[in-house]
């Protein structure tokens, strides 16, 4: 089932994704009766090759609409405007740093009775120009984490 190789290696995968969706494809339909699981795997399996696809191909038609976006602008806000917030929330970081661009990084203790979820959607609803940039834990202390900013107005 090997297609002849042109030197295109983007041609090459595209060719091999159509070929595992058709297969794919072919074998959601063989599956017998009281097999359902696989029939649905493998249908699955040939959407997602189908959309896989239909993303490559629509990014190798028209590159400059998959540009990357640009990047955002934040507004200067200090650290005790940032930690008024925070009080006002209720949630008290045990380390909060400001970066050069505008950004700020906290980081909460593990032992704090909120959630990473309730933390971030608490930060969101605060200030509609509020924007997570990333969130997660430490490697080394498992402690979370969220940085964040300000967008600027028109950002």
């Amino acid at each position: 089932m090997s297609a002849p190789s042109n030197d295109d290696p983007v041609t090459e995968l595209l060719a091999r994704w159509q070929a595992r969706m058709a297969e794919a494809a072919a074998r959601s339909r063989q599956t017998k009766t009281g097999d359902l699981q696989s029939a649905y795997y493998f249908r699955g399996v040939a959407e997602t090759y189908k959309l896989a696809l239909a993303d490559l191909n629509a990014l190798l038609a028209d590159p400059v609409a998959q540009a990357e976006p640009p990047a955002l602008r934040l507004r200067t806000v200090s650290e005790e405007t940032v930690q008024q917030l925070f009080t006002r929330l209720g949630l008290f970081p045990r380390v909060l740093r400001r970066h050069e661009d505008g950004a700020f990084t906290v980081i909460f203790s593990r032992l704090q009775p909120v959630s990473a979820a309730r933390r971030a959607e608490l930060l969101r609803g605060a200030d509609p120009g509020l924007r997570i940039l990333h969130e997660g834990t430490l490697p080394d202390t498992g402690d979370p984490y969220i940085e964040f900013g300000f967008l600027e107005a028109g950002n």
